[in-house]
């Protein structure tokens, strides 16, 4: 990641910072002490642990990721799905995942603390994911 030198020596970053599974978003100006500090907290167990059941056609997976919140890291319930988990997921309905996953909103689900679900059409079917903030 390229960093250049902005307004009273802060530091503006060209791009995301990928650390631990989780991104940490670029901000417009920031003090480099705070990616390290975030990154530490995520290290020692602060982040809230999510866990994302991914479900199509019948086959589920489960993943786990801590992240500061639940939305945006779609490379914890997406990107690293083993293959043959959800059997009628083909490599060409993954790429189609793949490129639909950022869209949609998760939605709370009613009566659920902390429980949020989103549907995404891949193939003509429904590819639901579940997301669980897991107490530690």
């Amino acid at each position: 990641m390229a960093l250049e030198s902005g307004e009273a020596g802060a530091m503006q970053p060209h791009m995301s910072i990928i650390n631990a599974g989780a991104v940490v978003q670029a901000m417009s100006v920031y003090d480099p002490r705070q990616i390290f500090a975030r990154v530490k907290l995520e290290k020692e167990g602060s982040m809230p642990l999510y866990t994302y059941v991914v479900s199509y056609k019948g086959s589920s997976h489960i993943a786990q990721g801590s992240h500061s919140n639940f939305k945006g890291f779609v490379s914890t319930w997406c990107s690293h799905i083993p293959h043959g988990a959800l059997p009628e997921l083909t490599p060409g309905l993954y790429k189609e995942l793949v490129s639909k996953a950022y869209g949609g909103e998760f939605l709370a689900v009613p009566n659920k603390k902390n429980v949020w679900r989103k549907s995404i059409d891949v193939g003509g079917n429904a590819c639901v994911v579940v997301a669980i903030q897991t107490e530690r």
